[in-house]
C-alpha cells in the first residue's frame, strides 16, 4: 500500500455513504471500501459512465466489536484517547501513534470502532487518510460514557462539599483541600474517603487497607498518606486514619553498619536482607563496601532474599513496598557508592510509582536499570481497573525509563506481581 500521509490538498467530498463498494488493493480482511457520494447522493462518473473514485470510506465488513469491549492490538489508554473525540484528523493520529498510525486505523476500522475517509489514486490504492469518525454504535457509547463521567464528577463534588462540612472543625486543612480541588480525579477520591472515614471514626490497618477498602486493590492508592500530606492534611489525621506505617529498610550483601559505640559489623555473612527500622538507621551509618559495583533496590522480600543468596557480590536494599521518604533518602545515599543500580518492582501501578520515586532520587546516578518483570515468562492476570489505567496513563506521558515502564504495563493490560517471576527476571539480568 502506498504511504499514507497528511499532505494532500483540497477538500474531500463529504456526502452520504453509498452502497457501491470499490475494490481497493491492500485492504486487510474485515475492511471494505465504499465510494463517497456527492451531497446529492450521486456517485462521480467519467464521460464513459464509469465510477470516478477520488475518495472512499473504509468501514468494517463484519459485525464489529461491541462498544466498550477491548480491541485486539489497541492499548487501553489508546482506546480511551480514541473515545475522547468523535472525529480525529490524520495529523492528530500521526502525532499519537507515529509509524503505527496506519495499522491503528485499519484495526479500529475492522473492529467497527471508526470509519475512515481516505483519498485514492488512479491505481485504486489508498493515497491519504483524511480523518476518521466514530461509528454510530461507538459514538453512542462515547456519549453515554461522557454523561456518566459528568454525573460521576458531580457526585464526587457533592460528596466533597458535604465531607468538608463534617471535618472542618477537626482538620481545616483537609476541609480546604476538599473544596479547592474541583477536578473529580483520584486525588479528590482519596480526600473524600479520608474525610468520611475521619468523620465516622474509621481507622484502617495501614495504607494498603485504606486502598483495599475504597479502590480496586491494595496497591491502587497505597500512596494515600503522601497525597493527603501534600494537600495539607494534619499529621494527627493521618494517624487517626491509620494510613501511616513504620518505615523499614532491608540491607544485605557487601554492606556494613556501626553500633552506637562505632563498632563496625558486616552484613555479608548474614542471610539477608536484614530488616532495620528506618527511623534512626542513619545513626548506624550503613555503607556499601568499597569496590562493590552494583546495588539492587527490590520491592519484594523473596526476590531480595534470592539475590542475597545467589549473588553475594550485589549490595541489596529491600524497600518493603512503597518506601517512606526517609527510606528513599537512605537508598539514594547508598547508591552514591556504586556504579550501577538495578530497580526491581512489581510491574503494576504501585511498582511504577515506587520505581519513579527511586529513580527521581538517584539524580546523580548515571547507570540505572529498571527491571520489567512482565518482559519475562509469567501467567496472565485479571486486567487493570480504571484507577490503575488512569494512574499508569499519567506516568506514561513523556520520555524516559519510567514512562517506558508504565507504557509496557499498559500495553500488557494486567499486573505482573508474582514473586517467582520477579526472581526469574533478576536472575536473568544479574546472571548475564
Amino acid at each position: 500500500m502506498n504511504e499514507w500521509n497528511s499532505c494532500a490538498t483540497g477538500s474531500p467530498p463529504d456526502g452520504p455513504l453509498s452502497d457501491q463498494r470499490i475494490p481497493i488493493d491492500g485492504l486487510p480482511a474485515g475492511v471494505v471500501a465504499t465510494a463517497v457520494a456527492r451531497k446529492d447522493g450521486s456517485i462521480p462518473r467519467d464521460r464513459r459512465g464509469r465510477t470516478k473514485t477520488t475518495h472512499v470510506r473504509l468501514t468494517s465488513g463484519g459485525t464489529g466489536v461491541p462498544p466498550g469491549r477491548p480491541i485486539d492490538g489497541i492499548a487501553a489508554n489508546d482506546l480511551k484517547w480514541v473515545l475522547d473525540s468523535s472525529r480525529r484528523y490524520w495529523s492528530s493520529l500521526e502525532r499519537r501513534f507515529g509509524p503505527a498510525a496506519r495499522d491503528v486505523v485499519l484495526r479500529l476500522t475492522a473492529a467497527g470502532v471508526v470509519d475512515a475517509l481516505c483519498s485514492v489514486g488512479e491505481d485504486l490504492r489508498i493515497d491519504t487518510v483524511r480523518r476518521w469518525d466514530l461509528t454510530a454504535a461507538w459514538e453512542a457509547h462515547r456519549r453515554t460514557c461522557e454523561d456518566h463521567e459528568q454525573n460521576r464528577a458531580e457526585t464526587w463534588r457533592s460528596r466533597a462539599e458535604a465531607a468538608a462540612g463534617r471535618v472542618v472543625a477537626i482538620d481545616p486543612g483537609l476541609a480546604q483541600a476538599l473544596t479547592s480541588n474541583p477536578s473529580a480525579n483520584a486525588r479528590l477520591a482519596v480526600l473524600v474517603h479520608a474525610a468520611e472515614d475521619l468523620a465516622d471514626g474509621i481507622t484502617h490497618d495501614g495504607p494498603r487497607a485504606f486502598s483495599q477498602a475504597h479502590f480496586d486493590g491494595t496497591k491502587d492508592r497505597e500512596d494515600a498518606a503522601d497525597i493527603l500530606a501534600a494537600c495539607g492534611v494534619q499529621q494527627s489525621t493521618l494517624l487517626a486514619l491509620g494510613v501511616l506505617r513504620s518505615a523499614y529498610l532491608g540491607l544485605g550483601g557487601p554492606m556494613v553498619v556501626q553500633d552506637p559505640n562505632g563498632q563496625e559489623f558486616s552484613l555479608a555473612g548474614l542471610a539477608g536482607p536484614v530488616r532495620f527500622r528506618a527511623t534512626g538507621l542513619s545513626l548506624l551509618a550503613p555503607a556499601i563496601v568499597g569496590g562493590t559495583p552494583t546495588m539492587a533496590v527490590i520491592e519484594n522480600l523473596q526476590a531480595a532474599e534470592a539475590v542475597c543468596d545467589r549473588f553475594p557480590e550485589v549490595a541489596v536494599t529491600w524497600c518493603a513496598g512503597q518506601p517512606a521518604e526517609v527510606v528513599v533518602g537512605l537508598i539514594a545515599k547508598l547508591a552514591a557508592g556504586v556504579e550501577h543500580v538495578i530497580v526491581a518492582t512489581d510491574a503494576d501501578l504501585g511498582g511504577v510509582r515506587i520505581a519513579n520515586r527511586i529513580v527521581t532520587a538517584l539524580t546523580g546516578q548515571p547507570d540505572v536499570l529498571i527491571v520489567d518483570a512482565g518482559a519475562h515468562a509469567h501467567p496472565a492476570r485479571s486486567p487493570f481497573g480504571r484507577a490503575s489505567i488512569d494512574g499508569l496513563t499519567a506516568l506514561a506521558e513523556g520520555p524516559g525509563p519510567i514512562a517506558q515502564f508504565a507504557e509496557a504495563c499498559l500495553n500488557r493490560g494486567y499486573p505482573v506481581e508474582q514473586e517467582a517471576t520477579i526472581r526469574a527476571a533478576l536472575n536473568a539480568i544479574l546472571g548475564s
